[in-house]
């Protein structure tokens, strides 16, 4: 197995899905919501599922997100919008509908339902509150003054081993594959009694892990190894475009977009890209699109390059609005 040299995580539109759930209309509106309300989008003029969302308990311990579909929109054929489930093996999720009439039926059909031997609860929920605003209220003082926390850097945010040197990253994620063999020993000896002796055996044997662990081997390429990337396009600090990585996510209340000159891990071919691109957005009529007022258009970048013939592909991501 060749390793990467550093881990990374990008914070781009698609990548923040894994991260808080952020809520967005379905549709744009008008008129943006006020920082201190942070239910304002729900009286926006756009769609937002959010209003017409339900909450569903006594989930079975073990459940995906696909039996899920498949229970509410096939086999009690719902017309769902959203489905949220907040953690794996989290006993209850949330469900978004397109109105309320959708909602009091799924209500009336999973409330008292049968489902893995759990009876399940079905209720409204109140809709989410937006996460920026939230997090702008929360740290705000009474007297008017904001807390601002210590700000990570983009190199920080998007590669998050690449302070240390390459041997320590290794070392480091040798180290946490130890810790997940560990774990992963420890719940087939709890759960697999047939499997105890085998298990200890192997312990003897693999410095306490159920199989034998391999030494990570380095990749032969340290910089500029990453082939592929998702950018986001929006704006820095200082109000100008920029294509790029977030500092953070919508959720943890970062909206700004940071240049990726500076990120070892990205090759010269792609940032030259990104800038090439960043030149015409820049100059382009059409504003970049903010995930706080929902206006603009240019939303992404994906670009994609060949080592082996030298070519590069880029795929734009916008918002059409009224195009």
């Amino acid at each position: 197995m060749e390793a990467e040299p550093v881990i990374a995580a990008e914070p781009t539109v698609e990548a923040s899905k894994e991260e808080v759930d952020k809520v967005v209309p379905e549709e744009p509106v008008e008129n943006a919501p006020k920082k201190s309300d942070e239910f304002a989008y729900l009286d926006a003029a756009g769609f937002s599922s959010e209003r017409f969302k339900i909450e569903i308990k006594n989930l079975p311990k073990y459940y995906g997100i696909n039996e899920m579909k498949k229970l509410l929109n096939v086999k009690l054929s719902l017309a769902t919008n959203k489905i949220k489930i907040m953690r794996p093996g989290c006993p209850f999720l949330f469900v978004c509908f397109r109105d309320d009439a959708e909602r009091q039926a799924a209500i009336k059909a999973i409330d008292g339902y049968t489902w893995k031997g759990k009876k399940l609860q079905a209720l409204e929920a109140k809709p989410s509150p937006d996460p920026l605003v939230k997090r702008r209220n929360e740290s705000t003082k009474p007297d008017g003054v904001v807390s601002v926390k210590k700000r990570r850097t983009l190199e920080e945010s998007v590669t998050a081993l690449a302070y240390l040197s390459y041997e320590d990253q290794l070392k480091q994620k040798q180290s946490e594959m130890h810790n997940v063999l560990k774990g992963f020993g420890d719940e087939v000896w709890k759960s697999c009694p047939t499997m105890r002796s085998y298990i200890e055996e192997m312990r003897k044997l693999n410095d306490g892990l159920p199989c034998k662990l391999e030494d990570i081997r380095g990749s032969p390429q340290v910089d500029g190894y990453r082939n592929k990337c998702e950018f986001s396009i929006g704006k820095d600090g200082q109000g100008e475009v920029r294509v790029g990585f977030r500092v953070g996510s919508y959720s943890n209340g970062f909206l700004e977009v940071e240049s990726p000159d500076q990120l070892k891990h990205i090759s010269e071919k792609m940032k030259s890209t990104v800038k090439l691109f960043e030149e015409f957005v820049q100059k382009s009529e059409y504003e970049v699109y903010s995930p706080e007022t929902y206006k603009g258009y240019f939303r992404q970048l994906t670009v994609r390059t060949s080592n082996a013939t030298g070519q590069v592909m880029v795929v734009i991501g916008i918002h059409p609005q009224e195009l």
